[in-house]
C-alpha cells in the first residue's frame, strides 16, 4: 500500500511539472515530451511520467502516438471557441441549479470569491502571471458548480477550467476586458443568490463567450507572431 501510494504521489508531482511547464510556455505545442528526460529532471521513474502523461492525454492536452511518444498538443482557435461554447451551456445550466440549490453558507462564499477576483484583476494589482486572477476565476466556476449540486457538471467542466494550453492565452486579458469579467461576477453571483436562475444563467452564458473571444482572439495573435 505505502509503494502504491508513493507511485501515485510521484504521478503527482509530474502531472503538475507538465501542466505548469505547458501553461508557462516551456513546452510548446508539438514539442515531444521524453518520458526519461522528465523523469531525470524530477528525479523519478519512468513510470510515474508515463501515467502523468497518461492523464493529460485523457484531458486532451497531450497526445500519444504509438512508437512515437507523446506530445503537447496543439489547440487551435476553432478548438478553444468548441471548448468554450461547451462551457458556456454547461455553466449556464449550473447556474440554473444552483439558483435553486444553493444555501446561504455558498452565498456567502461566491460573494467573498467574487470580491477576491476583483482585488486581483484591479488595475493597481500585481499581475505578473496571472496567477491569483486564473486563481479566484477557478475558484468562482467551480464554487458555482458545486452549489449546482451536480457532480456531473464540474468533472465536465474541470477539462476548460484548468486547461494549461488555454491558461497559455490569459495574458490578453487587458485591464478593461478584466474589469468586465469582474462586474460579470458580480451581476451572475448576486442574481443567483437571490434565486433567479434565468438570469444568472444568461449572464454567465455571456460571460463564457466574451472570454472565449478573447481567448480565441489571444491565439490567433499568437500565430501570427509564429509564423511572421
Amino acid at each position: 500500500m505505502a509503494e502504491r501510494c508513493l507511485r501515485e504521489d510521484q504521478s503527482d508531482v509530474a502531472y503538475r511539472a507538465l501542466r505548469d511547464g505547458i501553461r508557462h510556455g516551456r513546452f510548446r505545442p508539438g514539442q515531444r515530451l521524453v518520458e526519461t528526460a522528465i523523469a531525470d529532471e524530477e528525479g523519478i521513474s519512468r513510470t510515474p511520467v508515463r501515467q502523468a502523461l497518461r492523464r493529460l492525454e485523457r484531458e486532451g492536452v497531450v497526445e500519444i502516438e504509438k512508437r512515437r511518444g507523446a506530445r503537447v498538443r496543439d489547440l487551435s482557435p476553432r478548438e478553444i471557441s468548441d471548448l468554450y461554447e461547451v462551457r458556456a451551456r454547461l455553466e449556464g445550466f449550473a447556474c440554473e441549479l444552483a439558483a435553486e440549490r444553493s444555501t446561504r453558507a455558498d452565498h456567502v462564499d461566491l460573494r467573498r470569491i467574487a470580491e477576491a477576483f476583483e482585488a486581483a484583476a484591479g488595475p493597481d494589482a500585481e499581475r505578473d502571471d496571472f496567477a491569483r486572477v486564473r486563481e479566484m476565476n477557478a475558484a468562482l466556476h467551480r464554487k458555482i458548480s458545486q452549489a449546482a449540486g451536480n457532480p456531473f457538471i464540474g468533472t465536465a467542466l474541470e477539462a476548460s477550467l484548468e486547461n494549461p494550453l488555454v491558461l497559455r492565452a490569459y495574458r490578453g486579458f487587458n485591464d478593461e476586458e478584466l474589469a468586465r469579467s469582474t462586474l460579470f461576477h458580480h451581476l451572475i453571483v448576486e442574481a443567483l443568490c437571490s434565486g433567479n436562475g434565468d438570469r444568472a444563467g444568461r449572464l454567465m452564458t455571456e460571460h463564457v463567450l466574451q472570454a472565449r473571444d478573447v481567448l480565441v482572439r489571444a491565439s490567433e495573435d499568437e500565430l501570427a507572431r509564429e509564423s511572421a
